[in-house]
């Protein structure tokens, strides 16, 4: 049998795979077909050129970050360093310090959250870029995607780089804390 490079690739289902260093799930989105018809040898010739990839990881922390406005305030601080990272929410609004987070938290405690729920009421997106990725372009890239894939739910992102910290990873990523509810 004579089978096209893309008969090979198509009809292959992505899945969510679980991360064994942090307790995360990597999304890989189902579609179908996962590619486009005629685009297989390109895919596979873009793979081993080594062209840049995104990574898409739910992260699910230990601490209960997605659980009530507690939870939420909490991760909020951990993506902006405890208020020394700039977080922008849906809106383009630039939140820089503790107190403009806080005031984000309480717009969303309108929206019925408590403070202690026991649901999970934010998603916790990691968006990772490969080493040598300009940030602002990462951070861009990462406004575009929220914008177009959360249109009807809350959310903030900041961008966290290896200068942040020394002992952070070398490549660009934006945390996402994206709202469940609408």
């Amino acid at each position: 049998m004579n089978k096209s490079v893309d008969d090979w690739l198509l009809g292959h289902k992505t899945r969510a795979v679980r991360t064994k260093d942090s307790g995360g799930f990597l999304l890989v989105l189902k579609k179908s077909p996962p590619l486009r018809p005629g685009y297989g040898l390109a895919n596979l010739r873009t793979a081993a050129l080594k062209q840049p990839e995104v990574m898409v990881k739910i992260t699910r922390r230990k601490s209960n970050a997605c659980n009530g406005l507690k939870g939420i305030r909490n991760h909020l601080d951990y993506i902006s360093r405890n208020g020394e990272v700039e977080v922008e929410n849906q809106d383009g609004e630039k939140l820089n310090g503790k107190k403009a987070l806080r005031n984000q938290t309480k717009n969303w405690q309108k929206l019925g959250i408590s403070e202690n729920e026991k649901r999970c009421e934010a998603l916790n997106i990691v968006l990772s870029m490969p080493a040598g990725m300009p940030p602002q372009a990462v951070k861009n890239a990462a406004r575009e995607f929220a914008a177009e894939q959360f249109q009807v739910h809350q959310y903030a992102f900041a961008l966290h780089t290896d200068s942040d910290r020394p002992d952070e990873s070398t490549h660009p990523h934006v945390h996402l804390c994206v709202l469940i509810r609408d």
